[in-house]
């Protein structure tokens, strides 16, 4: 009589398991939309492609042994910082 509870609960956990899995497969990433928001807020401060940017920063990454989100914030401060010193040589 166990045995049988014991495959039962087996398999309603593999089914469970199995289905928390294809549904957290189906889910947006958050990383990949933080990584646009990152990549059109230095386009624009720029002027840049977006293209162009996703290869720096690709580049960056694999150069420095980065993950692409912390490349990417290296590039924003970059981008931040030298608007910065442009503005600052214009007054």
């Amino acid at each position: 009589m166990k045995k049988k509870y014991l495959i039962v609960f087996l398999i309603i956990t593999n089914l469970c398991s199995l289905s928390y899995i294809g549904w957290k497969q189906s889910q947006p990433v958050p990383y990949k939309s933080e990584l646009r928001v990152f990549v059109e807020e230095i386009s624009r401060i720029t002027g840049e492609s977006p293209d162009l940017i996703k290869d720096e920063i690709r580049t960056l990454a694999k150069d420095n042994n980065l993950n692409k989100m912390e490349a990417a914030q290296i590039r924003l401060r970059d981008a931040i910082l030298s608007q910065n010193e442009h503005n600052l040589f214009q007054e």
